[in-house]
């Protein structure tokens, strides 16, 4: 993974004292899930802020939750103390934040001794800060700790992250970017425990996402920066890793509920899913809702078995799983299709080279003449349907609006007499010619051709009431001139 030249900022601290607050609000948006229920992060989560001088990346991380030296951890707690650790060798800065209500606590000790030995810049937000005594308490106990910047924080009342944030990015380095147009967004989704974040890991090279055996471990929606080497063309793309979706009933939780929500606006901004599904056990049920969502949202998708590796030794063949599958989910038939295993790595080269193609068939447009000549042969081959009566469905013209994901405009006598299965025909159709084994969806879009005219009509007759309009005006202010100026002549 190509590291982002800016300088790296990381908020660090123990669970529940207002890290992800602290993020949001640097962000500017709610990007981490935050809930009074401790221990909520798990994974670190990266935005680039700008709106407090030299761009930077700003870091939310876990909570540091585990003593040194306890000999019984839990599972979570450790993986994430190991990638706070490593993160903390790689920032620039530290906002280390601490809760002004409650003090310090043997943790907060720890803590404090851990970055001490760091030798970084840390900035210690004296968060809940919420009012002046508080403030002040919080200042006085916080300061035997020997760091000399410390800012009083009230995440809940938006109060000194302006103040904090300005003292931190004083001496950071003005960095000029390298101009990224078109960075293709990849969100990785599935039910819990398919492989999402083993493939993200599998693909970056390193232990970027918490991997565990337990359902659920991903909590937020994870954006990671990478890049796929297409020859000699650079794509830049960001992985996003989502939690799990689940079935309703299962959603105990309000973290459960704002993880699956994250998950749900990860696939609505991306610009291609990977819809990763269990090989072993095909695609079930709630792998076809998932799917039914992505198809209805109009993304282009990857659909992923992984664990391939367990099938082959079953004795399973490809080319009839891969059969199977389409037919379990025939509502998808533009999805391109891959088996692959994130822990041996099988496949995964075959991953990126069809994300490189998927992402050139987006830049593809059809030449608007070529457009109407190939649905003036389909049309000639499979005539639409006759509604009662006598009418026919007809098209008059057809246009490309936009590439990612294609879609087209067709002008025609009267939508309501094409019936939605001649409709997912042509969408088909056009797939199949146009972008072949792409996972790029077709999306056909229909317009009455007087409802055109008619707009057209009404914008020219709006237009001349304009027009007209400002003439009025102008002839009003020349005669109120002109009494005015009579007015003057006679005094």
């Amino acid at each position: 993974m190509k590291r982002s030249k800016l300088p790296l900022i990381a908020i660090v601290g123990r669970p529940n004292v207002g890290k992800s607050a602290l993020f949001n609000l640097a962000a500017g948006r709610r990007i981490a899930i935050v809930h009074e229920e401790s221990g909520v992060t798990r994974d670190r989560i990266v935005t680039r802020i700008t709106r407090f001088g030299p761009p930077f990346l700003l870091v939310d991380t876990g909570g540091l939750g585990v003593f040194e030296k306890e000999t019984r951890v839990e599972q979570f707690d450790e993986l994430v103390r190991r990638q706070v650790l490593d993160l903390i060798g790689e920032a620039d800065r530290l906002i280390w934040v601490v809760d002004a209500q409650s003090g310090a606590a043997p943790l907060d000790r720890e803590i404090r001794d851990l970055l001490h030995r760091t030798g970084r810049p840390v900035f210690v937000a004296v968060n809940k800060a919420d009012n002046d005594r508080l403030a002040m308490a919080g200042l006085a106990e916080f300061a035997e700790f020997g760091f000399q910047a410390l800012f009083p924080v009230s995440c809940t009342h938006r109060r000194g992250v302006r103040e904090l944030f300005g003292a931190c990015v004083v001496g950071l380095p003005r960095v000029q970017e390298d101009a990224v147009q078109g960075r293709l967004r990849l969100a990785v989704i599935g039910r819990p425990n398919v492989g999402k974040s083993s493939l993200i890991n599998r693909l970056l090279g390193e232990e970027r996402v918490l991997v565990t055996d337990v359902p659920g471990t991903t909590r937020d929606a994870v954006d990671v920066p990478f890049e796929i080497v297409d020859g000699e063309t650079r794509i830049p793309a960001t992985l996003v890793d989502t939690a799990g979706f689940r079935k309703k009933r299962q959603v105990n939780t309000a973290v459960e509920l704002f993880s699956v929500m994250r998950a749900q606006n990860a696939v609505k901004r991306s610009d291609v899913v990977c819809l990763m599904l269990d090989a072993p056990s095909s695609a079930t049920a709630l792998d076809r809702r998932i799917a039914r969502l992505v198809a209805e949202a109009g993304k282009p998708c990857l659909v992923l078995a992984n664990k391939w590796d367990l099938c082959v030794d079953a004795g399973l063949r490809e080319t009839d799983f891969v059969r199977e599958l389409r037919r379990g989910l025939a509502f998808m038939g533009y999805a391109s299709v891959l088996c692959i295993s994130a822990r041996t790595g099988y496949n995964l080269d075959r991953l990126l080279d069809r994300i490189a193609h998927l992402y050139r068939q987006m830049q593809t447009r059809i030449p608007t003449p070529v457009l109407n000549r190939f649905l003036a042969d389909v049309i000639e081959r499979t005539p639409p349907p006759t509604r009662r009566g006598g009418k026919a469905f007809r098209i008059f013209y057809a246009a490309m609006t936009d590439s990612r994901p294609p879609q087209f405009l067709l002008f025609v006598n009267d939508p309501g007499l094409c019936p939605a299965a001649y409709r997912q025909f042509l969408q088909r159709q056009i797939e199949q010619a146009f972008f072949p084994n792409s996972g790029l969806p077709a999306i056909v879009r229909l317009r009455s051709r007087h409802t055109a005219e008619r707009s057209k009509l009404d914008g020219r007759r709006t237009a001349a009431a304009g027009v007209q309009h400002g003439r009025q005006r102008e002839a009003a202010e020349r005669e109120r001139r002109r009494q005015r100026h009579k007015r003057r002549i006679r005094k």
